[in-house]
């Protein structure tokens, strides 16, 4: 079979190590991520990028409410790990560390 022009140089296929999932449900229920990121100093930003999406977030009254439901969520798994906000993540794979130093403390 040919290979399509610009393609030859890209190169093997990857095949990564771990894939994480982001942790995002739509279900009533508690989340209980694998691991939760501290995303307190982008979290401003998170949601700047939400409201940006003024059609489906700002003008239309019925999902208004879902900014307030991810700062909720953030607020919660960060207080998971002390810290004011938070992104969790799934793995079916363990995670792997180098020593316990690799665990932050907030």
């Amino acid at each position: 079979m040919p290979v399509p022009p610009g393609f030859d140089t890209i190169g093997p296929p990857i095949y990564p190590t771990w894939l994480f999932y982001y942790y995002c449900s739509h279900l009533r229920r508690v989340p209980d991520p694998a691991f939760i990121i501290n995303t307190t100093s982008t979290h401003e930003a998170k949601v700047r990028a939400v409201l940006a999406y003024e059609s489906q977030f700002v003008h239309n009254h019925k999902n208004r409410s879902v900014v307030d439901w991810l700062a909720a969520e953030d607020r919660f798994l960060g207080s998971r790990i002390g810290a004011r906000a938070g992104e969790g993540f799934w793995t079916r794979e363990p995670l792997g560390l180098s020593s316990l130093d690799s665990l932050a403390a907030f």
